[in-house]
């Protein structure tokens, strides 16, 4: 494995390795699936930010990409949801580093699945 799957606590990263082994029992197959959820359910948190149309359901969305985004060690994405979720708005400013930080996230879990041993074997 290359040195930016090792070091989890790199200031560049977006994802705690070290958490999400831990979430998963340091199972790749596993590691594989949860990674897969996150990407549903934190796309699905994210249009409903943007389609929010109440400040409680910008909050409720965001409160989901907050929980969504710790449980995978995603600590900045979390943070930036939180922001909005206790502000109950989203500005410019905060879509803006919303959309950095998951973009960072997602580049980031692609490189760490192709990295990944496919357990179907189709490789």
């Amino acid at each position: 494995m290359s040195a930016v799957y090792e070091t989890s606590k790199l200031a560049d990263s977006p994802i705690d390795l070290e958490h999400l082994r831990t979430v998963t029992f340091h199972d790749t197959a596993l590691e594989r699936e949860v990674l897969g959820l996150f990407g549903e359910r934190a796309s699905a948190s994210l249009v409903a930010i943007q389609k929010a149309t109440s400040t409680q359901e910008l909050g409720d969305a965001a409160h989901r990409l907050v929980g969504t985004a710790r449980a995978i060690g995603a600590r900045e994405l979390a943070a930036v949801a939180e922001q909005i979720e206790v502000a109950e708005m989203l500005t410019i400013d905060a879509a803006g580093s919303l959309s950095g930080a998951m973009a960072a996230v997602v580049a980031f879990l692609e490189s760490r699945l192709r990295g990944l041993p496919d357990p179907s074997g189709a490789g």
